[in-house]
């Protein structure tokens, strides 16, 4: 859901550890595992990252710091292609 996502977000960007705390970690490799993900499938992701993010009110500045991160997690995902 959207609230989840928001504590994930929070967290994941050095707020308060609640979706931890509420949900356990996150594991987002293990629970990726089954699906390929190579250079397309994580270039296909970070396309809609960004198209999410251009439908807000955030800054360049912001915007370009969250696609850097983004960017970092979706390659760490790649279990395909390395």
């Amino acid at each position: 859901t959207k609230a989840v996502l928001v504590l994930y977000l929070c967290e994941w960007l050095g707020g308060p550890k609640d979706y931890t705390a509420q949900r356990g970690h996150p594991r987002l490799r293990m629970r990726h595992a089954g699906f390929s993900i190579g250079a397309a499938e994580r270039d296909a992701w970070l396309a809609c990252m960004q198209a999410a993010l251009a439908d807000t009110d955030a800054t360049l500045a912001l915007r370009s710091t969250l696609m850097a991160a983004f960017f970092k997690t979706a390659d760490f995902m790649r279990n395909n292609g390395h």
